[in-house]
């Protein structure tokens, strides 16, 4: 089990375009849907106390996955004996994504621990 989270949290905001239509020569106004997203990494009373009150509508966490958990077929190969495998799959296999989630977690707590321990945000 991981000692720390890292979350990644999506917000979208409405941003309101005006322009001149040349042919009709008329101005109008149109919105655009802009998404951000961060990473957040420290431990689960941080990011619970740094979420409160953001206007976020989606959040993914970084988590080892099991095997054909929902994450299978998305971000990483189902496993051999499941009906759904594809052995043609460019994604990862359960062992390399958790390999990969383990070696990010990592570099973030390096981070972390020379930054004090207080929260990131990247």
């Amino acid at each position: 089990m991981l000692q720390y989270k890292t979350i990644q949290l999506y917000e979208y905001t409405e941003i309101a375009i005006t322009g001149r239509h040349n042919i009709l020569d008329k101005n109008y106004v149109d919105t655009k849907t802009e998404k951000k997203s961060f990473n957040v990494y420290g431990t689960f009373e941080q990011i619970e106390k740094f979420k409160k009150g953001l206007p976020v509508d989606e959040v993914y966490s970084y988590e080892l996955e099991e095997k054909d958990s929902y994450y299978a077929g998305i971000s990483f190969q189902y496993s051999k004996e499941h009906p759904r495998y594809d052995a043609e799959s460019k994604l990862p296999t359960l062992e390399e994504y958790n390999n990969d989630v383990i070696e990010f977690h990592k570099k973030l707590e390096k981070r972390y621990n020379e930054n004090n321990k207080q929260i990131l945000v990247l």
